[in-house]
């Protein structure tokens, strides 16, 4: 796994989740629906891969709180669906935002700890 590669697109993604929290909050709902059917999908493939990696991380005394990231992803899938606005804002701002900084300071800790993650340690927890 390329450590880098991966905080750039977790940095490219709390960009955008930054981008539709703002239209949210300017009730620009019809921008920020276009510009969740791009993302949604790469948010929720972030997410599930870091929470893939759960087992794996323990051997590093690394523990993600699994049960709480899959309940932002539930919150998030379920106002997306139904077009909820203020609990998509909430969800997507205070959230996964800080889920993925979360993933993003484990990168950086593996890295500097010079730790890598091979793509088929990840495979094998799939």
């Amino acid at each position: 796994m390329d450590y880098d590669d991966r905080k750039k697109q977790i940095a490219n993604t709390l960009e955008k989740i930054d981008d539709i929290y703002k239209d949210i909050c300017h009730t620009d709902y019809a921008d920020a629906d276009c510009k969740l059917n791009k993302e949604v999908t790469d948010i929720v493939t972030i997410v599930t891969e870091f929470l893939k990696m759960s087992g794996l991380l323990l051997k590093y005394q690394i523990e993600i709180p699994e049960s709480v990231i899959l309940t932002q992803l539930h919150n998030l899938l379920d106002a997306f669906e139904n077009k909820d606005y203020v609990m998509l804002a909430d969800t997507l701002h205070y959230e996964i935002s800080e889920t993925l900084l979360f993933y993003k300071e484990i990168l950086d800790e593996l890295k500097k700890e010079n730790i890598y993650l091979q793509t088929c340690d990840i495979i094998d927890i799939i």
